[in-house]
């Protein structure tokens, strides 16, 4: 497997096709049983798909963005 996926110690998945997070996922960590993987997904059905792929950490693209929003309307709500 190209870059050095056998050494590393972090490695970050962010592909917007889900299949291929999925197999990417699966093949880091068949190649690399000690990396701390993370994995963007658009898609909150499947993250426990990808933890039980090896993902360490699975950062749902939509709950950011609601983390997000919920942090500019505090902020606005605070000033009024």
């Amino acid at each position: 497997m190209d870059a050095g996926v056998e050494r590393a110690r972090l490695i970050v998945i962010t592909s917007n096709v889900i299949e291929t997070a999925l197999l990417v996922t699966k093949r880091a960590r068949d190649h690399n049983k000690k990396a701390n993987i993370i994995v963007r997904c658009y898609l909150d059905e499947f993250t426990e798909i990808l933890e039980s792929l090896g993902a360490n950490e699975v950062i749902s693209s939509s709950k950011s963005a609601f983390n997000e929003i919920a942090t500019h309307v505090g902020a606005v709500a605070a000033q009024s």
